[in-house]
C-alpha cells in the first residue's frame, strides 16, 4: 500500500528533494487508519452512512462513551489493510476523548493515536 505522507498537522510532507512525500506499507495503513477514525458520519457524499456519529456520542453534555468507543473500533475496522484491533484504550480529559489502539494490518502491528 502507498499512499501521501502527511505530518501531525495533516499537512502534505515535501522531502529534501521538493517532491511529495509518500508512506507505504504499515505506516500507509496507520496513517489511513487515523484518518478514517476522524471521518464524520455524513460527510462524505458518496458514502453518507460511513464515519463516526460524533455529535451523537462524543460531543455534548451526553457524552456517551461506549457508544464512541464502539463507533471508533468500527470505523477503524473499516480502513483497508486493518485486519483487527488488538487493544483500545480511550481516555477522557475533561471535554475532550482520546484513544489510543494497536491495531493488526496486513504488515504487522501498530499504534494510532485520535
Amino acid at each position: 500500500m502507498i499512499t501521501l505522507a502527511v505530518d501531525l498537522n495533516n499537512d502534505l510532507l515535501i522531502g529534501a528533494d521538493g517532491l511529495l512525500s509518500f508512506a507505504r506499507d504499515v505506516e500507509a495503513v496507520s496513517q489511513d487508519a487515523v484518518h478514517y477514525g476522524k471521518t464524520l458520519r455524513n460527510e462524505m457524499l458518496h458514502e453518507y452512512d460511513l464515519g463516526i456519529p460524533f455529535f451523537m456520542v462524543a460531543f455534548g453534555a451526553n457524552v456517551t462513551i461506549q457508544q464512541y468507543e464502539a463507533a471508533t473500533k468500527q470505523r477503524l475496522l473499516q480502513t483497508p489493510g486493518v485486519t483487527g484491533i488488538r487493544q483500545f484504550d480511550l481516555v477522557q480529559e475533561g471535554d475532550i476523548l482520546k484513544y489510543t489502539a494497536t491495531i493488526e494490518t496486513i504488515y504487522g502491528l501498530s499504534e494510532v493515536n485520535g
